[in-house]
């Protein structure tokens, strides 16, 4: 399907109202658009889920056998392979996994979640993909807060994170899914449990850095940290790798930029350069390498070429959330918290300038597309979404936009995207339990990698074809 212009749509949805006049300006003449009906080819399938949900949850790594252990992340189980990173999920559930126990005997495993009336799902360490039995805890519970089997892993006692910190008796082998008993656990918090005995009867790498100030260098394809270091009180949000080089620029909550070694994260190799009082939101290296663009929550934009500030663009009117150069290194679209598209001119020299002819651009074409308001991207947003629903999106793959989201989906659409006003097409993988705070390719963009917010996880996806 080709188009001269993408459809405005019905909706009047206030995501767009910022950016109307630059949308339909930057609109190539013509291109090339797949069917918004027409599922992709591919989709995205979870290889590896690195990380632990720490502040709340505690006793929930278990061997399974002299080579696998289990534990949870993020709104999954997982059993690892101690010989290699391979991983196999338990994905039924549909929020954060607090809760974990195993029972060697019997090779079962019991997760519970966080939620209002908390899921409990029994399934076999051997086979985490097929679930035994499942249960929930009454309304209002919040969260399961341990979980422990009796000593023939006939019952499962399920401890809840309410007032009344509540315990519950489930019959595992019935799979009832009410309890056989219920009882007050007392005024203090439970944190574990346990069952007596009874009788018989009875490699290409990804560079995340974040609040925690840990600056973690991964290598994709093995989904492992290859290298690690401290970052400066207050931590970065911010990443960028020269296209080049290992010359590695972190975007400090200072408002700061630092820049590093890939080959060597732990050593600064130039001074701090300040570009904002508040903190960096987003970094981008040109394609050619000769300049960095720096945008940052007090909504300017900052071009440092070789090391030192060239210009600072004052065009937006909120905190820069995403950026991209043009192929040619000329060029920056942007998007802002108040759901701007504005375009920004940098000739060789650094000394940018806002363009506010938003058809200059409509000729252009952009190394990288990770703005969610753009002409290429109307079609990732879906009727009733505002601008909180989507939090970063990615071109990559094989003719794919991978959308990371606040309800904890990574999900993928064709390659442009540019219909508005209807429910484009697209696969949805759910492994995060809540808000999923960016996604990009990687592995040459045979891998997606995403990361969760409150699950503090990060999600390693293989691109595979549909079957």
């Amino acid at each position: 399907m080709s188009g001269k212009r993408a459809p405005t749509g019905t909706r009047g949805d206030a995501i767009f109202n910022s950016a109307r006049g630059a949308l339909t300006a930057s609109t190539p003449e013509s291109y090339d658009a797949p069917d918004p009906s027409a599922p992709p080819s591919h989709t995205l399938r979870v290889r590896r889920v690195a990380g632990y949900r720490i502040h709340d949850a505690r006793h929930n790594l278990y061997f399974t056998g002299p080579t696998t252990a289990v534990f949870p992340a993020a709104a999954v189980g997982v059993v690892q392979d101690l010989r290699s990173p391979a991983q196999r999920f338990c994905t039924v559930h549909d929020d954060d996994v607090v809760a974990l126990t195993y029972h060697k005997g019997a090779g079962l495993v019991a997760t519970g979640q966080v939620g209002v009336a908390p899921a409990v799902h029994v399934w076999r360490a051997n086979e985490p993909e097929q679930t035994v039995a499942s249960f929930a805890l009454p309304k209002g519970s919040k969260a399961v807060a341990a979980v422990a089997f009796s000593h023939d892993a006939r019952y499962l006692v399920v401890a809840g994170a309410d007032n009344d910190h509540t315990l519950c008796v489930f019959d595992v082998q019935s799979n009832k899914s009410e309890p056989v008993a219920t009882t007050n656990g007392g005024s203090s918090a439970i944190v574990d449990l346990a069952c007596a005995p009874s009788s018989a009867e009875d490699r290409v790498l990804r560079v995340f850095a974040g609040d925690d100030a840990q600056l973690l260098v991964w290598d994709v394809p093995s989904g492992t940290v290859r290298a690690r270091a401290e970052l400066p009180a207050g931590g970065a949000r911010a990443v960028a790798i020269h296209p080049n080089t290992d010359l590695l620029a972190v975007g400090l909550s200072s408002g700061a930029v630092q820049h590093r070694r890939l080959s060597q994260p732990d050593q600064v190799v130039a001074p701090d350069v300040t570009v904002s009082s508040k903190r960096v939101t987003v970094l981008s290296f040109a394609p050619d390498g000769s300049k960095l663009a720096v945008g940052a929550a007090d909504s300017n934009i900052t071009i440092l070429t070789n090391g030192q500030v060239t210009s600072t663009i004052t065009a937006h009117s909120a905190a820069v959330t995403a950026l991209d150069w043009s192929t040619d290194s000329t060029y920056i679209q942007s998007n802002s918290a108040d759901y701007e598209l504005l375009f920004t001119h940098v000739p060789q020299d650094g000394t940018a300038t806002h363009d506010p002819d938003a058809s200059n651009a409509r000729s252009l074409v952009w190394a990288t597309y990770s703005i969610p308001i753009g002409w290429a991207t109307r079609g990732v947003w879906t009727p009733g979404q505002d601008g909180t629903d989507i939090n970063a999106v990615a071109r990559g793959g094989p003719g794919l936009v991978a959308i990371a989201t606040d309800q904890g989906h990574v999900e993928v659409v064709n390659w442009p995207a540019p219909t508005a006003g209807h429910v484009t097409a697209r696969h949805v993988g759910k492994v995060h339990a809540a808000h999923v705070t960016n996604v990009r390719w990687a592995n040459g963009e045979r891998t997606a990698v995403s990361t969760g917010g409150r699950d503090g996880c990060v999600v390693f996806w293989d691109v595979v074809p549909v079957a």
